[in-house]
């Protein structure tokens, strides 16, 4: 599928995602993605391994054929929870994005994330949310995330005091299909009809 301004997903796992691993080795990368800084390139890449194989829809990000990022949807971690408190019948997934530094700030992360979460929205028919996430500790808050997930259409759900962390919190955003169908029209696969 390619997007606006030369932005392509790929479903398949290749080399190019080893590109990757250096991020994994800045202290501010990391935080985002809330891990500890990889010691070496073992470690990066198993970092990266972790990453894609815990995700249901995993996407490499390209622009202009050069690999950028990663943007996943994985069955999410507050699924039963979140299914209880808003009698939810369907599966809710959770987002992931990541690109490399160079690339911040260019609208990437918002066409990817919108097109993988539409991927999903068609393929899981049932799937009524998409959840996304944020973490604030230690002086540390994401606001490129939080401006991508809002110009998506996230809303703030709640918020997490975490306790075995000192002063850490984690913000919860979520997405229903109606509100993205509103948006951004129905729903389409990536990689047509699955």
């Amino acid at each position: 599928m390619v997007m606006k301004e030369n932005i392509t997903l790929k479903k398949e796992l290749n080399r190019d995602i080893l590109k990757l691993a250096p991020n994994f080795f800045d202290e501010n990368f990391c935080k985002g993605l809330e891990l500890e800084p990889a010691k070496n390139m073992e470690e990066a890449k198993k970092l990266l391994k972790n990453i894609w194989y815990n995700a249901k829809y995993s996407y490499l990000i390209y622009l202009n054929s050069e690999i950028v990022g990663y943007v996943g949807l994985r069955k999410s971690d507050f699924c039963d929870s979140f299914k209880k408190y808003y009698a939810v019948n369907g599966p809710v997934y959770e987002l992931g994005i990541f690109l490399d530094e160079k690339y911040k700030g260019k609208g990437i992360a918002g066409e990817a994330s919108k097109a993988a979460i539409s991927d999903v929205f068609s393929i899981e028919g049932k799937c009524g949310f998409v959840l996304a996430c944020t973490a604030e500790y230690n002086g540390f808050d994401n606001e490129a995330s939080k401006k991508v997930q809002r110009k998506l259409g996230f809303v703030d759900l709640d918020k997490i005091e975490v306790g075995f962390l000192e002063s850490y919190t984690r913000r919860r955003r979520v997405l229903k299909r109606e509100r993205f169908i509103k948006l951004f029209g129905n729903p389409e696969p990536i990689f047509g009809e699955e």
